[in-house]
């Protein structure tokens, strides 16, 4: 079978679980390669979302698709919990109107986005200290990755929404 990902320019090789650490530490996947298959497969899944309620349902949906997929395929899950936090459910509605009035001001578009992240923002949140975000655009929609771009003018456009809201503030 030949995997192949987005973004991957062809002939590019790929590799399941090539962790060495979790490969050294399950030694049926250990020297796992392009040629050889093993009977053993991990990934991590990252849920995000400013709603908990929308977030614990999503994972209940997931857990129920892993357990009918397990089934179906006679194989075995198992399932490590990482971490877990509650989302900051909203930010400042004040301050997201003086950002919203500072886009407006400079004449540039905007719209509403919520964040699942934990943004050093949402946990400022949390405390009750008033905090909002300003994103900008990514190639492709591509952040926190080597591949994320922004173009210098997105850059200088979020830059001067920030400083004019600051101002105004």
């Amino acid at each position: 079978m030949n995997l192949t990902c987005p973004g991957r320019k062809k002939g590019e090789g790929h590799i399941i679980n090539a962790d060495k650490e979790i490969n050294n530490s399950n030694k049926q996947v250990y020297e796992n390669a392009m040629t050889k298959v093993s009977g053993f497969g991990y990934f991590v899944l990252d849920i995000r979302s400013n709603s908990k309620k929308q977030r614990q349902e999503y994972v209940k949906n997931v857990m129920k698709l892993l357990a009918s997929t397990s089934k179906q395929f006679n194989t075995e899950i198992k399932i490590s919990h990482i971490s877990e936090s509650d989302p900051a459910e909203s930010l400042d509605t004040r301050l997201e109107k003086d950002i919203e009035a500072s886009a407006k001001l400079l004449g540039y578009s905007y719209e509403y986005l919520p964040s699942g992240a934990g943004h050093d923002a949402a946990i400022v949140a949390k405390h009750n200290i008033p905090a909002a975000m300003i994103f900008i655009p990514c190639k492709d929609g591509i952040s926190h990755s080597k591949e994320e771009f922004s173009k210098i003018s997105d850059i200088k456009k979020g830059a001067e929404v920030l400083a004019n809201a600051m101002l105004s503030i």
